[in-house]
């Protein structure tokens, strides 16, 4: 049959497609986590100067800010598997 002729190039284009999306994924992944720190590293410097101004002035009101920025970052960031883990790396 004519379409037993092209069975091992299925095989083959179905592995390089696996391969481009697994790359793809941790291209992705990679590019998330590097913009997360981007991010809270803009985060932690806030919440420095909020502490040097004695706008945050307990660990009360620091621990309530932490749990603001976790809010927002479950809420902004896209849905991934690892998007705790990286929050809380």
């Amino acid at each position: 049959m004519i379409g037993d002729e092209f069975a091992p190039y299925k095989v083959r284009i179905l592995d390089k497609l696996k391969q481009i999306k697994n790359e793809i994924e941790e291209d992705n992944l990679y590019a998330f986590k590097e913009q997360c720190e981007e991010v809270m590293s803009g985060i932690l410097e806030e919440i420095e100067h909020s502490i040097e101004e004695g706008k945050i002035s307990s660990i009360e009101s620091l621990a309530n800010e932490f749990k603001n920025i976790e809010v927002k970052y479950s809420a902004n960031f896209p849905n991934i598997l690892q998007k705790k883990e990286i929050w809380f790396s």
